[in-house]
């Protein structure tokens, strides 16, 4: 892959890529294992490659959350902050630009100070999150820091909240509830792990990782595949999704990752709400979406990237192929669509966003390796917020615009350049 060039500026090159390639061990000792790939790998490995856990729209959803905190505070004059040294409202301030997992950070803006009590772990211990699957079949991984033993502490709190112990395999697994049983009384919203409905919970210190899911299977999933079970780490499609946007030749950090199903999203999805108008009864085929112009052929996976690039934002669209050549020709289609995006919510919206944010777009491939596969990437560089810069909409305040932009074009259905025509 050819990244296209960039001139950078030194103040955040203390996180840029060249973690890539460490050891858990050297997580915290070195704070270039921020937004490096090893980060998101390291989770992916204790997802446990099972069908249950292989649904959900995403598939995965995971946030460097200390190299997100890193990056706010050193846009904003302070480089040498990091999770370890800030406070709970100043990590909270960096954290803004996080979207998933949500189960962890839906309520934490209100419940961090409790954490200690709930989990046994405060806001700074917890460095990335990824979450997986769809209920009942989810799980969510909390990376802690793996220099320090968390287990004592983490066994106090779920003890005095009256879960019980189960061993599996040698492993302590705290647990409450029956299955599909739920505990009104029981809520707590400073609780991840399904605790603001009072969810049933199984959870386990894994790897210098706190992960749970309300489902045994899965919870035993996460204990087998830390002692060398199958994960999604091992599955070549996933493998070969994650290091396409994380290739070295690209600058900066990964931030924000998120993995989908092909068939979520290649696939055109009718318009039904026509169909609510009175007096109206189109032709369901009118409803379909149209997919732009060019071939695009069917893929295996999809990546969303959100990447810091040291003097610039960078959203990464990476399309999982069988071969270079099918994925070379796929990434110049694909380039060329979201150059042209008229999403039809508001067709002018994304050319406006690219037109103020300075935005380049440009095609890559990422080559098929010894193990992984072809795929097409697509990177969509712009230019990063300056603190205080912000919009009605809030996005360029907080950085990722284009990230999450093209992450509501999915949630709205559509983000139609994804769409494949052969």
């Amino acid at each position: 892959m050819v990244a296209a060039a960039r001139t950078g500026v030194a103040v955040l090159l203390w996180i840029g890529v060249s973690g890539i390639g460490q050891t858990a061990d050297a997580q915290t000792s070195d704070p270039a294992y921020a937004g490096s790939r090893d980060a998101v790998m390291d989770l992916l490995s204790l997802v446990p490659n099972m069908p249950a856990v292989r649904h959900g729209t995403p598939l995965v959803s995971y946030a460097d959350l200390d190299a997100i905190v890193r990056t706010a505070h050193a846009a904003a004059g302070t480089p040498d902050a990091a999770m370890a040294t800030l406070g709970n409202d100043e990590i909270l301030w960096g954290l803004r630009r996080a979207i998933g997992p949500g189960r962890y950070l839906e309520q934490l803006a209100a419940t961090s100070d409790a954490l200690p009590d709930v989990l046994g772990v405060g806001l700074a211990d917890i460095r990335r999150g990824l979450e997986f699957g769809t209920p009942p079949n989810w799980g969510l991984i909390l990376g802690l820091d793996p220099l320090e033993d968390h287990g004592p502490a983490i066994g106090s709190a779920l003890d005095a909240r009256d879960f019980s112990r189960s061993d599996i395999g040698g492993v302590t697994v705290w647990h409450r509830f029956p299955h599909g049983e739920m505990n009104i009384d029981a809520r707590n919203p400073a609780d991840p792990f399904g605790g603001a409905l009072g969810q049933p919970a199984r959870i386990a210190y894994l790897n210098g990782a706190l992960v749970g899911s309300p489902a045994w299977p899965i919870a035993g999933g996460m204990v087998a595949v830390a002692d060398g079970g199958p994960s999604l780490a091992n599955n070549i499609i996933i493998r070969s999704a994650v290091e396409a946007v994380t290739d070295p030749a690209f600058d900066g950090v990964l931030l924000q990752l998120m993995l989908f199903n092909a068939t979520d999203l290649m696939v055109g999805v009718p318009d039904f709400s026509a169909l609510m108008n009175p007096g109206t009864s189109p032709d369901i085929d009118s409803l379909m979406p149209q997919a732009p112009a060019g071939s695009l052929p069917p893929y295996l996976m999809v990546a969303m990237a959100d990447r810091f690039t040291g003097d610039g934002d960078e959203a990464v669209i990476a399309l999982v192929y069988p071969d270079d050549a099918t994925a070379e020709a796929a990434a110049a289609v694909l380039a060329d669509r979201l150059r042209d995006f008229a999403p039809a919510s508001n067709p002018e919206a994304w050319t406006e966003r690219l037109t103020d944010l300075d935005a380049t777009i440009a095609p890559h491939l990422a080559a098929a390796g010894a193990d992984t596969l072809a795929a097409a990437v697509v990177s969509i560089s712009y230019r990063a917020p300056a603190p205080g810069d912000g919009t009605t909409d809030g996005l360029r305040s907080r950085g990722g615009a284009l990230f999450t932009f093209l992450l509501n074009a999915v949630w709205r259905r559509e983000l139609t350049p994804l769409i494949a025509t052969e």
